[in-house]
């Protein structure tokens, strides 16, 4: 039972920093890109909640960005060049409701 629950806990979340261009947006650029897999199932993600995090200066998280994955278990348009500055982010998955929808607990 251990072991299930282990593999539930892997639902591999990967974000990519790179000079990606989100689908349809022609020549801008998308310096955030989150894409969510699902490491039981084998497939993308769906419809996953996400949310993005940036350190302060007083040490505490402030909310940046979210959204939920498409079909493809991937979320691009999350910031902009300007606005994605040098920093520590962390991100947060909403994978609770994405087991719950799938009628796993």
């Amino acid at each position: 039972m251990a072991s299930f629950r282990l593999l539930l806990l892997c639902l591999a979340g990967l974000v990519f920093v790179s000079e990606a261009s989100p689908a349809g947006a022609g020549e801008s650029k998308c310096p955030l890109m989150v894409k969510v897999l699902d490491a039981v199932r084998g497939s993308p993600a769906a419809n996953v909640g996400v949310k993005v995090f940036k350190k302060a200066a007083d040490e505490t998280w402030e909310p940046f960005a979210s959204g939920k994955t498409s079909d493809s278990g991937e979320l691009h348009g999350l910031t902009t060049e300007d606005k994605f500055v040098e920093g520590l982010y962390k991100v947060e998955l909403d994978t609770k409701s994405y087991w719950k929808s799938l009628g796993i607990s």
